[in-house]
Order: C-alpha cells, then structure tokens, then sequence
C-alpha cells in the first residue's frame, strides 16, 4: 500500500475514535449540551488555510517539474535538428541523444531517489559533449558549434532543475501540523452535533472523508513520480 493511500486512512481512524469518545463522554457527567457552530468555522477555517498553502506548493512544484522536462525534451529535439544539418556529426549525436534518453527512462526513479544524480551526468550527455568538445567539430563552423554546445547547456540545466524539484518535498512537520488541525476539526464538528448521536458521526466521519481525501492529493502531487509526470515523461519517447 502506498504511503498517500496510508496517510488517507488516518483522518478516518481519527474521526473514528472522536466518535466513540464523544460518545462515551455523553454518558458521564462531562458531557457537552452543544456548542456554537462558530467555534467550528473558526477551527476549520484554520484548517482549510493549511491545507491550501500545503496543496499549492505541491502543485507548484509539479507544475515546475512537468516546464523543466518540456523545456528539456525542446533543447533534445534542438539538438536533433543540429544534427540533420551536419553529415559527419549526424549520427553520433542521434545515437548519444537516444542513448541520453533511453538512459533517462530507464532510470528516472532512481535518479531521483539518489543524491549523486546530480554530480553523475549520464553516459549520453557526456557523449554529447564530447562531440561538441572535438576539434574542428561541425567542419570548423563556429556559429554550429556554438548553438549546439548552447542546446546543450540548456539540456543540462533543465535536467538540474527537474531533479533538484524531485529532491524538493513538503516537509513531514507540515503533514503533522494538518492532522493536528485536522484533529481539532474533527472534534469541534463533534462538540457542535453532541445532541444528536446520529447527526454526530454522520458529519465527522464526513469531513473524515474530505480530510483523508485531501491528504492524499496533496501526497500525491508532492509525489515526483505520479501519475502526471509519467504522462509527461512519455513526451520523450518520440524525441529519437
């Protein structure tokens, strides 16, 4: 089971317990007659705010992920252009560029999941750049080589950037904070239905829903490898 589906199922297990404690502190002398529904909007309203800043940095740097790998894939395909124009250097850079993005493929998990991706530029780029670095490469045309070792840095900065977005996750302490928050939620939402048992798990276990729901969005989002980034790596199939 994944950890998003995990974290999900906390909210329902918390919203679980608040009704069976409510419950049974109904039946004691602490027991409460009902509260403001204030008191309730005030601690969801608390709520809903950490739980949008928490959503939108994940978006954000998904969004930024999916513009660094787009940008990438056009510096490749600048490349490839590069190469239809010059006959000796054509096929080596064709077959370093399918070998960057074979390579690219094949190991973006665990490129992600390894601090020395970003000391230890693939076998691919490497190729590339020592076909730029060749003397006389491009029959001794400048502005060619030029605009090729400039596709190529272009290739290497976006490929920095989208790992160090992948390095980059929401810190565990923000998850804990919107438990607690959520917590208290749950709680006040229990206190402002405590005259009805039925009315009382009915919306906690509602809102339960919505929190684990929400909870495992945002996980997913702050996931480097879900399911819409993998559409976006499939842009690179058609790249060589």
């Amino acid at each position: 089971m994944s950890p998003a589906v995990l974290l999900a199922c906390v909210p329902l297990l918390m919203g679980f317990g608040v009704v069976l404690g409510l419950e049974r502190l109904q039946r004691t002398r602490y027991r409460v007659h009902g509260i403001s529904p204030s008191y309730f909007a005030s601690v969801a309203l608390l709520f809903g705010l950490f739980a949008s800043l928490a959503a939108t940095d994940a978006w954000q740097r998904m969004n930024k992920t999916s513009l660094a790998l787009a940008t990438e894939v056009s510096d490749l395909r600048a490349l490839l252009r590069i190469a239809e124009t010059q006959p000796q250097e054509g096929l080596q850079i064709r077959g370093a560029v399918g070998e960057y993005v074979i390579e690219l493929r094949a190991h973006e998990l665990t490129e992600a999941n390894s601090s020395n991706a970003l000391a230890e530029p693939p076998a691919g780029l490497q190729r590339l750049y020592a076909i730029g670095a060749r003397p006389g490469a491009f029959q001794g045309n400048s502005s060619v080589n030029a605009s090729y070792l400039a596709s190529l840095e272009a290739v290497r900065a976006s490929r920095i950037q989208r790992l160090e977005l992948s390095h980059s996750r929401i810190p565990e302490r923000h998850f804990m904070i919107l438990l607690l928050m959520g917590f208290l939620t749950q709680i006040a939402i229990g206190f402002s239905h405590s005259g009805n048992r039925v009315a009382c798990a009915y919306a906690v276990m509602l809102f339960s829903v919505a929190f684990g729901a929400a909870l495992h969005f945002i996980q997913a989002f702050d996931d480097p490898h879900s399911a819409g980034y993998e559409a976006d790596m499939a842009q690179l199939a058609v790249v060589h």
